[in-house]
């Protein structure tokens, strides 16, 4: 009897272990942000961001920091970050390392920076390193949210299992949850290619065409080493 009582309280020990892990995951911030620089001035906009991402990988509560250049404009970028949770990533904003970036910036931006920030809607564990970066922005009318949430439920698991896809995930805006945030890494252009016609993806975005708000904002990038 003493064994079964050891056993159940290490049971119920470990079902609040996973209870709690559950609910810091649901705490993760996904932050993402679009920098545009002049085209004359990409290599210093590159250095500067590289600096950015070296800084918040020492910051508390950061995950993540990846630094993406888009492939046809490369004075354009975006970076991939996340964040334990939101008072980690508040912390960071009034900190040092976001402000060197700001002052490196501001005598070459093209255009403002565009941050989002969200949750993890269909978000993977871990990192993943490819040849190609697809970010694309999904923005939904209101009353079609739920549809594309489904939506994107099913494509994304036939998605993922897709040939060279490393990963698929969606982040789904804090302030618009109607607003989406899609990241894909793929081992090379040939399989985003073939990924590109299958039936599922064509499906997917037969789907959701009439439910957009704005144009579907697919974009390319490499991974800035």
């Amino acid at each position: 009897m003493k064994l079964f009582h050891v056993a159940l309280a290490a049971f119920a020990f470990i079902g609040l272990a996973s209870t709690a892990h559950a609910a810091d995951a649901s705490d993760v911030l996904y932050v993402v942000t679009y920098v545009d620089v002049m085209p004359a001035a990409r290599a210093a906009g590159a250095t500067a961001i590289r600096g950015y991402r070296a800084a918040v990988a020492k910051e508390r509560g950061n995950q993540t920091a990846l630094a993406l250049q888009e492939t046809t404009r490369p004075g354009r970028f975006v970076i991939v970050e996340m964040w334990d949770n939101k008072a980690d990533f508040d912390a960071h904003q009034a900190g040092a390392a976001l402000q060197r970036l700001h002052d490196a910036l501001a005598p070459i931006r093209h255009s403002p920076d565009d941050q989002r920030l969200h949750r993890g809607f269909l978000a993977s564990a871990g990192t993943a390193k490819g040849r190609l970066y697809v970010v694309t922005h999904v923005d939904v009318v209101p009353p079609r949210q739920a549809d594309t949430e489904a939506a994107l439920r099913a494509f994304v698991e036939q998605a993922r299992r897709d040939p060279g896809n490393l990963r698929y995930d969606v982040f789904q805006q804090t302030a618009r949850p109607n607003h989406f945030t899609v990241y894909a890494v793929w081992r090379s252009k040939a399989d985003f290619a073939a990924h590109e016609r299958s039936a599922h993806r064509l499906h997917f975005r037969e789907t959701v065409a009439p439910y957009l708000g704005a144009l579907y904002d697919e974009r390319f990038f490499t991974i800035l080493d």
